[in-house]
Parts: structure tokens; C-alpha cells; sequence
């Protein structure tokens, strides 16, 4: 991946070598937070999938501990999915 592509793919603006070494703290914390975000948002999408996968895979049958266990698993899914709201809707 070029410079640019890179930059394109994170929402960061191209700069020139002395450009990058003249960017205040905080610019540089930004940056390298927007790169860390987007590198995150990649593996939750996979991570998300795959639970979707498992969850259509899952045998109904009458079990006890069975369906305790997918209680368990519905219960941490709707935590990650309020936790990613408390990111995304901002007063």
C-alpha cells in the first residue's frame, strides 16, 4: 500500500518528512489513535461475523446447560453491541 492509499484508508493527511516531524503532541497521539481505531473497527467487523456464523450454526435442542449457555452468549453480544452505541451516539 502507498503512503497515500495508507493515509486515504486511516482519514489522515499526507504530510512530507519535516512536515510529520514538526506535528504537536497531540497531533501526533490523533493520528496515531485514528490508526488504531480504524485497525480495531477491521477486526471487531471479523470478530462480528464469526459470531453471526456461530450463532446460525447453533443446534436447537433441549438442553439445560445448553441453553443457559447461549443465554450467556446473546447476554455478552448485546453488551458489546451497547457498548459500541455509548461510542457512537454522543450528546
Amino acid at each position: 500500500m502507498t503512503y497515500r492509499a495508507m493515509c486515504k484508508h486511516y482519514g489522515i493527511r499526507p504530510l512530507r518528512n519535516n512536515e510529520e516531524n514538526m506535528l504537536t503532541d497531540n497531533e501526533k497521539i490523533i493520528r496515531q489513535c485514528k490508526v488504531d481505531i480504524v485497525d480495531m473497527c477491521l477486526h471487531m467487523r471479523k470478530a462480528i461475523d464469526i459470531m453471526e456464523a456461530m450463532a446460525k450454526e447453533i443446534k436447537e435442542i433441549d438442553d439445560k446447560e445448553y441453553s443457559d449457555t447461549m443465554i450467556e452468549f446473546r447476554r455478552r453480544v448485546r453488551e458489546i453491541r451497547e457498548a459500541m452505541g455509548d461510542v457512537i451516539v454522543r450528546d
